[in-house]
């Protein structure tokens, strides 16, 4: 019989409050096929951040069928690796400036991060914004909204809490450092998000995203004010790509924070449709391609990528001045 491993909390504080305590292996129960969907398993994966001598300990939860995906917040996906190795190799080649023959290292650069506060969108399993407090933010919150995906991306924080505390050698005041927080894009869609001059039914795939207006959850996310924004793989879909549109409205328009960093495949269906409307909001980005370096950073420590460096830009979206 297979086994799965469980977290056992002491008390709701935890999941009320948003406060992560540490949570090792050791303190996980087991539990069988019975108490979990058997086309399911969770798996771990080691994620080691280069330079800076942590390794991120994941819980995924992969699919066992062939033909049946696994929820696309449920895995570490190679953008995810990818990004992560960028800002890394930034962190250590901190006299990078604008000799520099990529451009992405002056504004996607760890020292941008140092002591911001930081939001990342559709955080799935959380590497990215953990990778962030290890480089030295001064908040992360890391978000989602799907309450499977929310409660494995706990489970992340909470397990590799230590690990960061000792990256940041910070454990007086870490409480108020890292987040976690519910964040549905349809909260900040516009009237004409469903309408035919922006979704194309040829191209739309809804890929678990909720579509019934009764069903939308309509419960207030905590105050967020970060001043950067950050994400990978984010547009998988039509109604996504607008639905992320029109959120990055809000923070970068509507708000004040400055930038949204993307690590993104420019060939995912809705992609298009995402960057036109970014125009329609006055909202303009930069594309960069991936560093050569930063590539085989990526592949020699993060292992399994099966990526090619041609599918990946780097987009920095910022409200036109």
């Amino acid at each position: 019989m297979d086994e799965f491993w469980d977290i056992q909390l002491n008390s709701n504080e935890t999941r009320e409050t948003g406060w992560l305590a540490p949570i090792e292996r050791e303190q996980f129960t087991c539990r069988s096929d019975n108490d979990m969907d058997s086309n399911y398993s969770y798996e771990w994966q080691m994620l080691p951040l280069p330079y800076l001598d942590m390794t991120l300990d994941l819980r995924t939860i992969k699919s066992r069928v062939a033909l049946l995906e696994s929820h696309v917040g449920e895995e570490l996906w190679d953008a995810a690796k990818i990004f992560c190795a960028h800002l890394c190799y930034t962190y250590k080649n901190d006299a990078l400036d604008e000799s520099t023959e990529n451009k992405s290292f002056l504004h996607v650069n760890a020292r941008n991060l140092k002591g911001k506060k930081v939001l990342e969108l559709g955080s799935g399993v959380a590497p990215l914004g953990m990778c962030a407090v290890a480089l030295g933010a001064k908040q992360v919150t890391c978000t989602d909204y799907d309450a499977n995906v929310l409660e494995n991306l706990e489970f992340n924080l909470m397990h590799n809490r230590e690990r960061l505390m000792v990256a940041t050698n910070d454990d007086k005041d870490f409480e108020g450092v890292l987040h976690h927080s519910k964040l549905d894009w349809q909260w900040f869609a516009n009237d004409d998000v469903q309408s035919a001059e922006w979704l194309d039914s040829r191209n739309f795939n809804s890929s678990g995203l909720n579509t019934n207006a009764n069903e939308i959850d309509e419960t207030p996310m905590v105050a967020l004010e970060p001043d950067i924004m950050i994400g990978s793989a984010l547009v998988y879909s039509v109604e996504g790509a607008l639905y992320l549109a029109d959120t990055l409205k809000h923070f970068l328009v509507d708000g004040e924070t400055s930038e949204c960093w993307i690590l993104q495949m420019p060939s995912r269906p809705g992609f298009d449709r995402f960057l036109l409307r970014l125009e329609k909001w006055g909202l303009i980005y930069e594309i960069y391609e991936i560093d050569e370096q930063v590539w085989g950073l990526a592949r020699r420590h993060m292992k399994n990528i099966a990526s090619s460096i041609e599918d990946f830009r780097i987009y920095v979206i910022r409200k036109e001045s």
